[in-house]
């Protein structure tokens, strides 16, 4: 029996359901020193163990990359290679840097705090931190800013209280030695790391600062 023309015109079904891309999320994990990295109270394992929780709660997102720096969170132009990604469609839009807290994104001013936030949204990206709910941010505004601002303003000073305590132990420190005392304690042989700044200058043949 042929078919009607109704029917030779229906397309064939199909039980093929194209999957759904996920966005991107890159995990950032930051460390001031070395020694902070193999430190798993306070160093680059909590902050990823942290990021995965959050990769569970936002099942659109899949991790496209794990980025562990080690250097301080005061200094700028850390993102350069994301927002040059993002610009030149080497990461898509919509990208989002995930951190545990701001402090492992940025303790600059907030001035340049902002400006450096400002430079990833532009350029198609979005930022999360887990501290601060971990809402994925692609703009300033509405409460969002007020948890971001405190958070920034945290982050900040802790920065400049430690600054400020390491400055002061290293003047009391220099006034002991003009004084002609010896605060520091001489590298040991064979040892790989000197217990004393890199700074102060240390005669290996008369064991003399």
């Amino acid at each position: 029996m042929a078919l009607s023309t109704a029917a030779a015109a229906k397309p064939a079904r199909s039980d093929t359901i194209k999957p759904v891309e996920k966005l991107v999320a890159i995990s950032y994990a930051r460390v001031s020193t070395a020694g902070q990295a193999t430190d798993d109270t306070s160093g680059i394992e909590r902050q990823e163990l942290a990021i995965r929780q959050w990769l569970q709660q936002h099942p659109d997102y899949e991790l496209g990359r794990e980025i562990q720096h080690v250097g301080s969170g005061a200094k700028s132009g850390r993102f350069e290679w994301f927002i040059d990604e993002l610009q030149q469609g080497r990461l898509p839009q919509g990208a989002c840097l995930v951190v545990e807290k701001i402090s492992r994104l940025t303790r600059q001013d907030l001035d340049a705090a902002f400006r450096e936030l400002f430079r990833i949204f532009d350029a198609g990206g979005a930022v999360a931190a887990c501290e601060i709910g971990g809402d994925v941010l692609t703009k300033l505004g509405g409460q969002s800013f007020d948890r971001l601002s405190g958070a920034l303003q945290r982050a900040r000073g802790e920065y400049e209280e430690r600054r400020d305590r390491k400055m002061g132990s290293d003047a009391k420190k220099r006034r002991e030695i003009a004084e002609g005392g010896k605060p520091f304690k001489a590298r040991d042989k064979g040892t790989r790391c000197a217990s004393y700044p890199f700074w102060l200058d240390f005669d290996e043949r008369t064991r003399q600062f």
